[in-house]
């Protein structure tokens, strides 16, 4: 088996992307869910990569590149990820809809079924496949939960408002009462109901009737990518069995030299005879995992009946407080150290309790209304109260089929 220049620099290429996506991966971690206020290494990580570094970089790309080049950089960036368009979903469609093309062209239609892989195996993954397509179709058509004239009335007195986060108060571009829990998006120029986030993929936000099929889009892709990494895995696998590629001698035409099969110089072959293959593989396993790791962690907002927004808002407010206590409590120090301020450490120490009180109040969500109940408030919105009996669930189902109807 000979191995030519070109491949080593495809094989180079290859380990690059592999290097690059799990770097990607990282910082996808970082970004979403690491709390940007913890004081742990990755909360560290997170403010250094997405606040501090790049200031620094925009600082010293001014003095090497100029003003010109990096406002145009940085209008760019500002076009693609913070504006309302579609090249970030477009991509998406790209690389999803290329990779499963690759798929059952260059893997399933030609090495399968094999030993290993069996046709209930396609069947599941070409299921998982139409599953992934239907929950992106819906999350486009979908109202997310805009919020008007006509049905504000109806969500204020759906959602209470804790005096906490939300308070009375009003929408100052869309000039409508502020729903408890909405939140406005600038860039869909709305308030949403139960406002989650933006969703870039998807070019909109996810809310309150459109959440149940975010999640079913992230566990349908997640559970997809694995499915698929797994069975090109197995198709590797046959191709090595058949061709015994681990036990085979290896020649390099540039060196000369001879190799005995190992399993880095057997990858290496892999990669250079099925880049396709491999580089789906790698793709497939890496978000996979990504999504199903987002998944888990919606899972455990869902669990609470909170919204990423309101994560965000809780740990801001909360490291808000500490950061006062904490003064007030040097302040208090201070004073200790005087003679004749019993009435400011009197004052100083009312509002530590009152902080410390607000502080305790942001560990009870208000909204949390049992697993069940939570739960059931994602998968049926289009009601203010939801039936958690037996029968109540049927019909429950039944109203939400009536809604997607």
């Amino acid at each position: 088996v000979s191995t030519q220049s070109t491949w080593d620099l495809l094989l180079r290429k290859m380990w690059g992307i592999l290097s690059a996506m799990v770097v990607c991966i990282t910082f996808l971690y970082i970004l979403f869910c690491v709390d940007p206020n913890s004081t742990s290494c990755c909360g560290n990580m997170r403010r250094f990569f997405f606040h501090k570094l790049p200031i620094v970089m925009e600082y010293y790309g001014r003095k090497i590149l100029g003003d010109r080049i990096i406002n145009g950089i940085k209008a760019v960036f500002n076009y693609v990820f913070l504006s309302k368009n579609p090249i970030v979903m477009i991509v998406y469609i790209a690389i999803t809809y290329g990779g499963i093309i690759i798929f059952l062209t260059r893997g399933v239609y030609i090495y399968l079924p094999n030993a290993h892989v069996g046709p209930f195996h396609i069947f599941t993954c070409v299921l998982m496949m139409f599953s992934s397509l239907f929950s992106f179709l819906f999350l486009l058509v979908t109202d997310p939960g805009k919020i008007t004239a006509q049905n504000v009335k109806g969500l204020i007195k759906q959602y209470q408002y804790d005096e906490i986060l939300y308070q009375k108060e009003e929408c100052k571009t869309c000039k409508l009462q502020k729903v408890a829990r909405s939140k406005h998006c600038r860039l869909c120029n709305m308030c949403v109901e139960k406002q989650d986030h933006h969703c870039i993929w998807i070019n909109g936000c996810v809310g309150a009737k459109n959440y149940r099929f975010f999640l079913w889009f992230l566990i349908s892709h997640g559970v997809m990518c694995i499915d698929i990494s797994f069975i090109i895995a197995f198709i590797i696998l046959a191709i090595i069995t058949k061709y015994n590629l681990l036990s085979s001698n290896y020649y390099n035409k540039n060196t000369c030299e001879v190799f005995k099969g190992n399993i880095f110089i057997c990858l290496t072959y892999l990669i250079s005879m099925y880049p396709d293959l491999m580089f789906v593989l790698i793709l497939c396993l890496a978000m996979g995992l990504a999504l199903t790791f987002f998944f888990f962690y919606h899972c455990t907002i869902v669990w609470k009946n909170q919204t990423t927004n309101e994560a965000n808002k809780i740990s801001e407010l909360y490291y808000e407080l500490e950061t006062r206590i904490e003064k007030v409590k040097q302040t208090i120090a201070g004073f200790e150290a005087l003679d004749d301020k019993e009435k400011e450490i009197g004052e100083a120490q009312n509002k530590m309790k009152k902080l410390k009180a607000k502080l305790d109040s942001l560990k009870v969500h208000t909204y949390d209304k049992g697993y069940a109940q939570n739960i059931c408030e994602i998968l049926f919105p289009y009601q203010t109260q939801v039936n958690i009996t037996r029968w109540g669930i049927l019909v429950n189902i039944y109203s939400l089929w009536k809604c997607i109807g």
